[in-house]
């Protein structure tokens, strides 16, 4: 018995440490979630959608209905591929990727090596997106159209985004425009609490996020004379698109017109619209621009990019190889990324623009 005892008591550190050793190694094989921030419903975002869902506050749902916000990482599917973060959005009615973004494995050997098989450690890495051409694009036609320098790292100009969602599009602008003012405007309070916790948001005195709603910030705005070179919607997508439709067809439009700078434009991101919900959201931008240039990804994503002043015929020309000449600074190929530009004027049918 004795001899039992001291074998247990010796053999009882190493188990300990074997076990240690082998969840630090394993591999990250599956999912793992690291954060959640629920709340009953109606959240601020579904507050919206309200209507589309009726709820009888008799029956007790909404202490029961839940709306969750969730922090996840996943590993690449081959060892090629990388590791990802994605900040989803699940509800009772739709479950959402809000934000996906790639991580930074570190570099390291002896105890960092096994210290670095935790995620929760690997840094977010905002120079490269999983949904890059994507927000490429979004400042691609805001460059093309001379609201922002194409060269120039250092001009100061002010960006308004509204929408964080992780803050993929702003960190990637931030990166490549260290001297640019971005300002974002994000309603959901766990949304900005997730992106600061795990997407490696900080702010200073040229990035920050403002919790408040879109309509009642740019009202702010344009009564304290604040303007931007371009003011950017992106939350936009498939599953989001009712919601946030109705949202474009209020005032935000008219507010935005009216809070640019006299060369800025209005970015609209949309992912994979119905033909009706596009035209309204279309219809509605028009009313208050001039003109309204639309971009069709080949990855299924639209970028509607809107202005004050007139898009005159005999510009056409210098536009278009302005444009080539941005694309080749983003890295597009114009036949493999692109699938058309249009041109929407007031009065008047979409007019192709060649190129």
């Amino acid at each position: 018995p004795s001899h039992f005892l001291l074998s247990f008591q010796f053999h009882t550190p190493s188990l300990m440490h074997l076990l240690l050793s082998f969840a630090l190694f394993l591999p990250l094989s599956f999912s793992r979630e690291l954060d959640r921030l629920c709340h009953s419903l109606p959240s601020l975002r579904f507050s919206r959608e309200i209507s589309s869902f009726p709820i009888d506050k008799s029956t007790g749902l909404e202490s029961t209905e839940r709306v969750c916000y969730v922090v996840e990482d996943n590993p690449g599917l081959h060892k090629w591929n990388r590791h990802t973060r994605s900040l989803i959005l699940t509800s009772p009615y739709l479950t959402q990727n809000v934000s996906v973004v790639y991580l930074k494995k570190p570099k390291s050997n002896g105890i960092r090596a096994i210290i670095g098989k935790d995620t929760r450690l690997w840094r977010v890495d905002h120079a490269h997106d999983p949904f890059l051409q994507a927000i490429r694009a979004q400042f691609l036609m805001p460059i093309a159209l001379k609201a922002m320098p194409l060269y120039s790292k250092y001009e100061e100009h002010n960006v308004l985004i509204f929408g964080l969602a992780g803050g993929a599009s702003s960190m990637y602008l931030r990166f490549q425009r260290p001297k640019i003012n971005i300002t974002i405007v994000e309603e959901e309070k766990d949304v900005i609490d997730l992106s600061k916790r795990w997407f490696g948001l900080l702010e200073d005195s040229r990035y920050s996020i403002v919790h408040a709603k879109a309509d009642s910030f740019l009202q702010d705005a344009f009564e304290n004379d604040r303007r931007y070179d371009v003011i950017s919607v992106d939350w936009l997508d498939s599953t989001d698109l009712s919601i946030s439709a109705r949202m474009i067809i209020s005032e935000i439009p008219k507010l935005a017109s009216e809070s640019l700078t006299s060369s800025g434009v209005f970015i609209v991101h949309i992912i994979s619209p119905m033909d009706h919900e596009y035209q309204m959201i279309l219809s509605s931008l028009l009313s208050h621009f001039s003109s309204c240039l639309s971009l069709r990804l080949a990855n299924h994503h639209i970028i509607i990019t809107c202005y004050n002043k007139k898009f005159i015929a005999d510009t056409t020309k210098p536009f278009v190889e302005r444009f080539h000449t941005v694309s080749n600074y983003f890295r597009f190929k114009t036949s493999r990324h692109f699938i058309s530009l249009t041109l929407h004027s007031n009065g008047k049918e979409g007019e192709t623009v060649m190129i």
